[in-house]
């Protein structure tokens, strides 16, 4: 009996160091007014910068969602419904323009802002975003880092 507790015991610790291994960690950095970020170091050019508008800071929705790992073909605009779906893995997230609420896999969640557009640009306050699916994002000053 004692054996099998140790067998158990190490299969449990061996998973619990795969699973912390098979998720690697991103970090992104988006710079108010400008229109570059970087991924875990890597420069990359945006269409849109990052700016404030009633108190709010709007990041573009297509370039975080890049940062969060989602792919191009994954990027969906429905010009006449105003709504863009990003899909990653087996989550689903639909934003509506003008409306605070977001669609994530079915679920009606609540966002701090409604997404606007601007330049062309679909944007929605960072922190609007699901948790799960928003990377996490530092400091905010102009023209540091957000």
């Amino acid at each position: 009996m004692k054996k099998l507790s140790v067998i158990l015991l190490v299969g449990c610790l061996l998973m619990n160091l795969a699973t912390a291994y098979a998720a690697p960690t991103s970090q992104a950095v988006f710079f108010l007014n400008l229109n570059y970020y970087a991924v875990n170091g890597n420069r990359l050019v945006m269409d849109a910068a990052p700016f404030i508008q009633n108190n709010r800071i709007y990041v573009p929705v297509r370039y975080l969602a890049y940062a969060c790992g989602v792919k191009e073909q994954d990027i969906n605009w429905d010009p006449v419904m105003e709504t863009v779906t990003l899909k990653l893995n087996d989550n689903v997230l639909q934003m509506q323009l003008g409306i605070n609420q977001a669609i994530h896999n079915n679920l009606v969640v609540d966002l701090d802002v409604a997404p606007i557009l601007q330049q062309v640009a679909l944007t929605c306050r960072h922190v609007g975003l699901p948790k799960h699916l928003a990377m996490k994002l530092t400091g905010m000053s102009q023209p540091k880092k957000l």
